[in-house]
């Protein structure tokens, strides 16, 4: 079953959505539309790389993903897709794919930018609705990527920053990849095999890694005391308290009972935190 599938940061409070769905139903009215989020935070690509990946699995194959997260639109940016386990997903060269060809060592990838230059009216500002949404309806509709563009080689498109964890002798350095509604920081750390090592470890330290942007500097201070408890249900925390658990979305996650842990803890998306076990760092302060 073919769909498409939305995921942009243009929120919900202006017409961009429902004009690219004006598009999509004016060029393929027979094609199910399916919204994966408008509130992706603006410009925050890996944020957008995150939800991308950790949905597409849940589609049917033949789904095409419209992902328009696009601080770059209107300059020489490319047009790519990659067509992972039997879906197409569609986004700009900015690193949004990068999740997905992360998991895909198989995926195959486009360059589909001349679809865009063969369109004169296309506003500078809003390809999302003047090219990402009448060439997502072409893609659902049956047309081949090769079709439409040209097979590239996935190590030339632009890629994120690493997000993987580096483990240091009984220590990890991670990121956070997203927060959501409930407060909970979800990290690069996949549920296997981060949930039998973390564990393993008597206890479980949160460290920052340094104040700025992603760490808010007055939880700071908090962070190097932090300890996180090993839980496999969101209820077994006590009011309060912090704990990591092994998420639905397939990586940990720190959370809190009845409390955002991101909020308590100053955690944001792209923040970079170090856990470690409490035989490596005694106490677990700096």
């Amino acid at each position: 079953m073919n769909a498409i599938v939305l995921l942009t940061d243009f929120g919900l409070a202006d017409a961009y959505v429902a004009q690219m769905k004006g598009v999509l139903l004016s060029e393929a009215p027979d094609i199910p539309v399916v919204d994966l989020t408008h509130e992706v935070e603006p410009q925050n690509v890996a944020q957008a790389s995150f939800l991308l990946a950790t949905t597409l699995p849940h589609f049917p194959e033949g789904a095409v993903f419209c992902c328009v997260v696009d601080p770059g639109v209107g300059t020489d940016r490319r047009l790519v897709c990659a067509a992972s386990r039997g879906r197409i997903c569609l986004a700009p060269d900015n690193g949004l794919l990068s999740l997905v060809l992360e998991q895909d060592p198989n995926a195959r990838t486009y360059d589909l930018t001349r679809f865009a230059r063969r369109r004169p009216d296309t506003c500078a500002t809003f390809h999302g609705r003047d090219i990402f949404a009448p060439l997502s309806a072409r893609l659902a509709r049956g047309s081949s990527p090769d079709s439409i563009g040209s097979r590239i080689d996935r190590n030339e498109l632009v890629t994120l920053e690493p997000s993987r964890a580096t483990a240091d002798g009984d220590a990890v350095d991670c990121h956070v990849l997203h927060v959501d509604r409930f407060g909970n920081a979800i990290l690069s750390l996949p549920v296997e095999p981060w949930n039998e090592t973390l564990g393993a470890w008597p206890s479980v330290s949160l460290h920052g890694s340094e104040p700025g942007p992603a760490v808010r500097v007055s939880s700071y201070a908090e962070l190097g005391r932090q300890s996180l408890i090993h839980v496999a249900t969101y209820a077994e925390l006590a009011s309060g308290q912090a704990g990591i658990l092994a998420g639905s979305q397939g990586f940990m996650e720190i959370a809190m009972n009845g409390v955002s842990a991101a909020q308590q803890l100053g955690l944001h998306p792209g923040g970079q935190i170090r856990l470690s076990s409490t035989s490596a760092c005694g106490t677990g302060s700096k």
